[in-house]
């Protein structure tokens, strides 16, 4: 059985609180009365500031009175909900050996949650430690994604530690610089660190200068980005059909690969309608290989074009777009922003479709100005609600934890970190974990209809792709309003909701 109980406030006030209880009742005080008390004392204040039975009138002092309250509970004040968020429960576990009259119960806590704080684990105190890498772009091209990143890692582990009681994970992270090189020595850097297996990384540029450093230290990688499929097709270039689990390549990928990305957006440009569409990519092995896809599938584009990330001056490109009726922007939300604005300045009318960089919160804090989005849709990895268990927990737990809403990456990145905290689990052998042994046996076993937060994940032992194809279609307005509009998937094709 699991649960959660209120941790026991202390306050100066509580010792005498319980002799006076003791005293007038003849027992111990319960584990509420002090907070029954509180809420008693608070009510009655509230009634003679109001100067009024009615119950109207003593809501409206309520809060007035339960603003920094010095409670026999503890200090209580009051939030906009009327709850009091400093509250703190106790997750707890009990375990029964036995039955009938014959048994032994264990409690342990597994950690803490509380409104203000959100969710955090307590390890055993034998629990083995066991690091958990992640590759993060801190610096560079995709650093606006990177907190998001890590912040639903760590949530991952959190989440980890609750439940897999006989490991202690931590995490420990090392800077990408959004390069190829600078995953390569970010790799070495967690390797030294001794971790079990990694997390990440954000693109397939970074995905190549990290795999040879997996392959030769036996350290499997689950990506959540790399859309691109020149990485992970490297890393299984020795696999096949009949691969056996010495072969397996040493990146695994949850994220829908660019053939989906290409499909999803396809479809998106026929359902509305366009037939002179330009597509503008940065020059970054996912989105170039995201937009040739497209080029392809449409058979003809108004123009194709791609920039340099990070370039600051996009006018002729956007000049070149006068006679296009729509153009898919494949770009970060940095050089998206800019663009944007460079639409905006030159007055051009023109539909806008964008792909998953540019569905995320991050690129309300690029925009010089939020009605550059005003109209933009766009197609990025989207969840399956049939069968996706931690979907609307994860956007609840994320947002007390982290005070954001839950960005585009998130929830792809907590996916990766259960499944090989799971992994890494299953792989016990004797009480001697192997990032080798992890990749072999951990991760194909865990990834097996995975039931996580975007869905059922199964990872192929064959290539290391996902079964995933959800991608979600999504809207920007004016005020910033981010909605989602529809929903394709490689079985059902387009969906549109109905607005």
């Amino acid at each position: 059985m699991v649960g959660a109980i209120p941790i026991a406030w202390e306050s100066n006030l509580l010792p005498a609180f319980n002799i006076q209880y003791t005293n007038a009742y003849g027992g111990a005080a319960p584990s509420h009365a002090a907070a029954s008390y509180d809420a008693a004392m608070i009510l009655a204040q509230a009634a003679i500031m109001a100067g009024s039975g009615t119950g109207s009138d003593i809501k409206t002092t309520i809060p007035n009175v339960g603003s920094d309250y010095t409670g026999i509970s503890g200090n209580i004040d009051f939030d906009d909900h009327g709850n009091t968020p400093g509250m703190m429960y106790d997750l707890f576990r009990v375990e029964v050996d036995g039955g009938g009259q014959d048994f032994d119960a264990r409690y342990e806590e597994m950690g803490f949650w509380g409104p203000a704080e959100g969710i955090s684990a307590q390890c055993r105190d034998n629990a083995r430690a066991m690091k958990i890498g992640l590759l993060s772009p801190q610096t560079g091209i995709h650093s606006p994604y990177a907190t998001g990143e890590e912040n639903s890692v760590q949530l991952g582990v959190e989440l980890l530690n609750i439940n897999q009681r006989g490991l202690c994970f931590s995490l420990v992270i090392a800077d990408t610089e959004s390069t190829e090189s600078g995953a390569a020595t970010a790799m070495q850097t967690l390797v030294d660190m001794g971790v079990v297996g990694v997390i990440g990384p954000h693109s397939t540029e970074e995905a190549l200068g990290a795999l040879p450093i997996a392959e030769t230290n036996q350290i499997p990688i689950i990506s959540y980005g790399a859309f691109a499929d020149e990485a992970m097709e490297e890393a299984w270039e020795d696999c096949g059909v009949a691969c056996t689990p010495q072969d397996y390549g040493y990146l695994w990928r949850v994220a829908p690969g660019q053939s989906h990305h290409v499909s999803a957006l396809s479809a998106l440009i026929s359902s509305d309608g366009y037939s002179n569409v330009a597509i503008l990519h940065d020059d970054g092995i996912d989105h170039t290989a995201i937009g040739t896809g497209l080029a392809t599938e449409l058979g003809t584009t108004c123009s194709t074009q791609s920039f340099a990330e990070a370039q600051t001056d996009y006018s002729s490109e956007i000049t070149s777009l006068s006679n296009c009726d729509a153009v898919v922007i494949l770009a970060g939300v940095t050089d998206g922003a800019a663009i944007l604005a460079e639409i905006h300045n030159q007055g051009l009318e023109i539909a806008m479709i964008a792909g998953h960089g540019m569905g995320d919160i991050a690129l309300l804090t690029a925009v010089s100005d939020m009605a550059h989005m005003e109209g933009l849709k766009g197609v990025r990895m989207g969840i399956d609600h049939d069968v996706a268990e931690y979907d609307h927990p994860l956007k609840y737990v994320y947002d007390m934890n982290y005070h954001s809403a839950l960005p585009s990456y998130a929830g792809w990145a907590g996916d990766a970190t259960l499944i090989l905290g799971t992994a890494v689990s299953l792989a016990d052998v004797n009480s001697d974990i192997t990032g080798q042994r992890v990749n072999e046996m951990g991760i194909p076993s865990a990834a097996d209809n995975y039931a996580v937060s975007s869905g059922e994940i199964t990872l192929s032992t064959s290539t290391g792709f996902t079964s995933h194809s959800n991608m979600d279609i999504y809207e920007w307005g004016a005020d910033g309003e981010f909605t989602e509009i529809g929903r394709w998937r490689a079985d059902i094709g387009l969906i549109v909701f109905e607005s």
